[in-house]
Order: C-alpha cells, then sequence, then structure tokens
C-alpha cells in the first residue's frame, strides 16, 4: 500500500496560503480547476497538486527573459534567471 503523507489542506488553510477567500477556493474546485480530494463530505488540497497546480497557472511577462544571461536564446518558459 502507498504511504501518504500529512500534506494535505483543508479549503480554509488553502485559502489562507494564497490569501484569497475561501469562496474563490470551493469555486475553483467546483469548476474542477483546482485538483482536490474528497473523503465523505471532507475536502483536502493535496499540496504536491496545489504546487503543480501553481507552476501550471504561473505566467511571467516577455520582460522576464531580458533579466536572462542567455537572452535571447533562452527557452525557459518564464526563466527570469532564477
Amino acid at each position: 500500500m502507498k504511504h501518504f503523507d500529512n500534506s494535505f489542506y483543508t479549503i480554509k488553510q488553502t485559502a489562507d496560503l494564497f490569501s484569497v477567500s475561501t469562496k474563490t477556493i470551493s469555486r475553483l474546485i467546483h469548476s474542477g480547476e483546482l485538483p482536490c480530494v474528497r473523503v465523505g463530505r471532507c475536502v483536502r488540497l493535496p499540496l504536491k497538486q496545489l504546487q503543480e497546480w501553481v507552476e501550471k497557472n504561473t505566467f511571467y511577462s516577455e520582460d522576464m527573459h531580458l533579466t536572462c544571461s542567455n537572452y535571447p536564446n533562452c527557452d525557459t518558459e518564464g526563466c527570469g534567471e532564477r
């Protein structure tokens, strides 16, 4: 059986993490945009999927590449020279 770590957040904890309302998180869950796990009536948001969701939904302006030492040959999306 696979071992689960304790990296699950409630809707309230997730809202606090993103500094948004619980309604916003609930809307994202109900629209299917934000991944969650349901255990009975309880909703939990796995940290790993939250991190992947943030990466997928993070957008950088083209100006971020201007600071990159590989610019204009940088092909890393939103690198901003991390």
